[in-house]
């Protein structure tokens, strides 16, 4: 469970979206799951959705925000301990974002089972090399 935004205000009026593409980094040190590796359970996938409803991450579990499923990615599960993500289509999720209202993108375990992580970088990580990253390509309407 975890979510994070982009400042899409940044980018120009009148544009065409061609592309986005997210980039998420496994946390080298995690200090959730199994302590040792990022990656972890018998089914890790995770999907990433678009929130449609503000919140907090401090709120808690119980007060998760409304996310849409339309445009959802979907990521499959690894054994490999630590797999970063690197140009994940997002760009229908985006183009959405830009278009409406930008709260973000949330992500969580497809089957939420105890002991299974999928732990990533976040903003406030020590090596702003694996911080989120999301390119996006457009061109003037």
């Amino acid at each position: 469970l975890g979510s994070f935004s982009f400042d899409l205000s940044k980018l120009p009026q009148h544009i065409i979206i061609q592309s986005a593409k997210l980039n998420l980094y496994s946390d080298p040190t995690p200090n959730n799951g199994n302590l040792v590796d990022a990656n972890y359970g018998a089914d890790n996938s995770i999907s990433i959705q678009r929130i449609t409803s503000t919140w907090s991450m401090n709120s808690g579990w119980f007060s998760q925000p409304t996310t849409s499923t339309q445009d959802q990615v979907i990521i499959p599960h690894t054994n490999q301990p630590r797999l970063d993500l690197i140009g994940i289509d997002v760009t229908p999720m985006v183009t959405a974002m830009y278009a409406g209202t930008n709260y973000g993108f949330f992500f969580r375990l497809v089957n939420e089972t105890q002991n299974t992580s999928r732990l990533f970088c976040g903003v406030r990580h020590a090596d702003a090399s694996k911080h989120p990253s999301l390119k996006v390509v457009f061109k003037y309407n």
